[in-house]
């Protein structure tokens, strides 16, 4: 599955009374939301998760670049003016979204006194969490090259698989605050590891058979509790001769 998706900019041409001094004003926005080590992607958004928005103006008056620091900077948050936000040289407005809204629309005017010299907005649209199982190796770690999806066959007696939750708020998944509820074949199951989002699956006996594995992920944050995940898997195992499903249990 590829998560990845390039950084998300805007940018907006003001066209003052002097179309001599056009300003442009690039915007760039960022998801404090989690994703594994060496995650390529840009995280995204997922309601209720901490936000940061950065205006990078080109403001040319009477010739003259006009520095951040002498730019005024006016937010607002779903057309709700954020005056704490707003001020000079404040070109970064940082905030945490409502995990009740369909997305984020943010805009900026800037001003250079009492002038208006540029303008930007951005719509930051709401994505949905994900969790994807991987492989945890014993010697390698977690093999984070490819995820499992579908149907899965474990070539070893004990395999140790690890629910890697995407987009959830950093906060939220540092502070331990992310609920891994494990079934197997529809009944619950646990193991020494399971709520930190690791399960070891161990045969015992001979045969083979399948059996459906599930991982829900709850964030518990009632400021975020719209932020959940599911996946399921098929794992195949031994040989394929009509062997009880009980012999596979989580550890």
């Amino acid at each position: 599955m590829c998560l990845y998706k390039k950084n998300s900019t805007t940018n907006a041409v003001y066209r003052s009374n002097n179309p001599k001094n056009p300003s442009v004003v690039n915007v760039v926005w960022e998801a404090d939301t989690y994703a594994p080590l060496l995650y390529k992607g840009k995280t995204l958004y997922s309601g209720g998760s901490n936000l940061k928005i950065v205006a990078y103006p080109t403001v040319v008056l009477g010739g003259a670049p006009i520095p951040t620091s002498q730019l005024s900077f006016q937010w607002t948050d779903n057309d709700t003016p954020n005056t704490a936000a707003s001020g000079l040289g404040k070109n970064v407005f940082s905030f945490q979204g409502d995990q009740l809204q369909t997305g984020e629309d943010v805009a900026v005017d800037v001003y250079s006194g009492t002038t208006k010299v540029g303008h930007a907005d951005i719509t930051i649209p709401v994505s949905s969490p994900q969790v994807i199982f991987y492989v945890q190796d014993p010697l390698r770690g977690e093999l984070l090259d490819e995820g499992m999806q579908g149907q899965a066959t474990l070539a070893q007696t004990e395999t140790t698989l690890k629910a890697e939750p995407y987009f959830f708020s950093n906060s939220s998944a540092e502070n331990g605050l992310l609920q891994y509820d494990w079934t197997l074949d529809n009944q619950e199951t646990t193991g020494p590891n399971s709520a930190q989002g690791e399960l070891t699956l161990r045969q015992t006996g001979s045969g083979g058979g399948s059996a459906d594995l599930s991982v829900s992920v709850q964030n518990t944050d009632t400021s975020q509790y719209a932020q959940s995940a599911n996946a399921a898997l098929q794992l195949v195992f031994g040989q394929q001769s009509g062997s009880s499903l009980s012999n596979f249990f989580g550890l």
